[in-house]
């Protein structure tokens, strides 16, 4: 227990440190624009106020780089909570919670030639293929709760969610009777 607490101890630690850059980068924007708008205002040159949006963006954009780290290690938390004590490794590897695979379909309606790259998944062409990409999908969806709760390891759960998303595009093509891209 004392390995998986050390463990939860350092992500904490790197949590808290990311939620204290995103404060501190809310408070130097406002200081920053503040005294950009003061130097103006003291020189009459009020028509230029729109350069203290310059700092607003960048701060923004660090903003939400540090919200979104945050979040990829409150994922790593979540899975180390859940690992057992003998499968503890000490790492801080998030790459495998920045992909995403999701369940994707192109909707076409009337006689349109659709673009190479929609065509990577399944074509739904009535209300029935949209009925079966549904059920299909909230299938897949349980199906997938269960491969994370039994697969413990970033590499495994990148890996089982990565299948999951090309299983459900080839049974969704056979269920519409289209032919694998």
């Amino acid at each position: 227990m004392d390995k998986k607490f050390g463990h939860l101890q350092f992500i904490q630690g790197v949590i808290n440190r990311l939620a204290s850059n995103s404060f501190q980068m809310k408070g130097w924007s406002v200081v920053l624009v503040a005294a950009i708008l003061v130097l103006l205002a003291r020189e009459d040159r009020l028509d230029d106020a729109p350069i203290a949006l310059v700092p607003v963006l960048i701060f923004w954009f660090l903003d939400g780089y540090f919200l979104r780290q945050e979040r990829l290690f409150r994922a790593l938390y979540d899975q180390v909570r859940d690992l057992k004590e003998n499968e503890i490794d000490f790492s801080m590897d998030i790459k495998s919670f920045k992909k995403k695979h999701y369940f994707l379909a192109t909707y076409l309606h009337g006689q349109v030639e659709l673009p190479s790259y929609l065509k990577k998944w399944p074509i739904l062409r009535s209300m029935a293929d949209i009925d079966k990409y549904c059920e299909l999908s909230h299938r897949k969806t349980r199906d997938r709760r269960v491969v994370f709760a039994r697969e413990h390891t970033a590499f495994r759960r990148e890996t089982g969610s990565a299948r999951i998303a090309a299983n459900f595009h080839t049974e969704l093509r056979r269920a519409l009777g289209q032919i694998p891209y």
